[in-house]
């Protein structure tokens, strides 16, 4: 069922329970106020959600066994608008839920060269392989941060270089 339960080291969890563990759909404050809100299975973060940090970074997609597997990316079923071959050759792509494609497309997936806007002001612009960003890309963050390197099923990977909003950079 639905409660609340609160944890010895302050921690916090609202949402449903199974068998006296955290459980499909809630939310976790830890006691530094980060949180998740999402889906959960055996006590980890797993299946859609996002994490909050304090610092006002987010990581919004997809979870397993508690690690960030990458952002959410609109599909194929819920396009809202195409302009082009969205099966094998290229298109312009709005989602329904507002983010945007423009760029290549191998059966049916981002695939090749492409530039994928979020609705929250997110934007990749690079190498695509099976609907996940993957080679060498480009990401600006709304929050400043920009990151110009490697990508591997949608994760930042390999050599890259990320400058901060702040004007600090890391490589």
């Amino acid at each position: 069922g639905k409660c609340e339960m609160i944890y010895a080291d302050g921690s916090k969890f609202l949402g449903k329970w199974d068998n006296g563990t955290r459980h499909n759909i809630g939310t976790l404050i830890l006691k530094n106020g980060d949180s998740y809100t999402g889906e959960f299975k055996d006590k980890k973060f797993h299946g859609k959600g996002v994490l909050k940090f304090l610092t006002g970074n987010e990581y919004e997609g997809y979870f397993e066994d508690g690690k960030f597997l990458g952002q959410e990316m609109g599909t194929l079923e819920n396009v809202a608008s195409c302009e082009g071959d969205r099966q094998d050759g290229s298109a312009d792509v709005t989602f329904e839920n507002g983010d945007k494609y423009s760029g290549e497309f191998k059966d049916g997936k981002m695939d090749g060269l492409g530039k994928y806007v979020w609705k929250n002001g997110n934007v990749y612009d690079g190498e695509w392989k099976d609907g996940r960003m993957h080679g060498a890309g480009k990401k600006n963050y709304s929050n400043g941060d920009r990151y110009t390197g490697g990508f591997e099923n949608g994760l930042r990977k390999g050599q890259g270089k990320i400058i901060y909003a702040t004007g600090n950079t890391y490589e």
